[in-house]
């Protein structure tokens, strides 16, 4: 939709800014407007809008936020592009770097 579109914008603008509280309202808001099946942006959209979120929790040491929006990301990105795609392989590499901070070194 419309709107979730420029939530999707104000989210980007406030993460790059560095508000990211803001960010993580707007993302949310998106991600709440494409969860009505009518409204569906595609796998891809609704797995980068995750990473997203998880990006500006990751941002403000919200690990367990963080850690909860790639894992949902990655979810998505397994469910519509298989194990084997590489778009999966980054979003792995994203949820080990949140972990290395965290200093969760084991699984």
């Amino acid at each position: 939709t419309d709107v979730a579109e420029s939530y999707m914008t104000l989210a980007s603008f406030c993460h790059n800014s560095q508000d990211f509280e803001n960010a993580k309202k707007y993302y949310q808001a998106a991600i709440d407007l494409y969860e009505n099946p009518a409204n569906d942006p595609g796998a891809e959209t609704r797995a980068t809008l995750y990473h997203c979120l998880g990006a500006s929790f990751d941002s403000t040491q919200d690990w367990d936020q963080a850690t909860a929006a790639y894992e949902k990301a990655l979810e998505i990105k397994r469910e519509a592009n298989g194990e084997e795609d590489p778009s999966v392989a980054m979003s792995y590499a994203t949820m080990a770097a949140c972990l290395f901070r965290q200093q969760k070194y084991t699984a």
